[in-house]
């Protein structure tokens, strides 16, 4: 990627027994991921991301 590559960046908290567990942070190439949608995003990442073909997923 060049430092001029579009990219989607977006937060995701999740909350569980009405308490933050966890915050996620995310960036996402848009080249590879032009069609990436709020549904996407609400829903599983990983799962959106293997679907597209995607073997190795980092997360760290």
């Amino acid at each position: 990627m060049s430092p001029e590559s579009k990219v989607w960046y977006f937060e995701r908290v999740r909350i569980v027994n009405y308490k933050i567990e966890q915050l996620e942070r995310s960036i996402m190439p848009l080249a590879l991921f032009p069609d990436l949608s709020q549904d996407n995003i609400e829903g599983s990442i990983q799962h959106y991301v293997e679907n597209k073909g995607a073997k190795n997923i980092t997360l760290y």
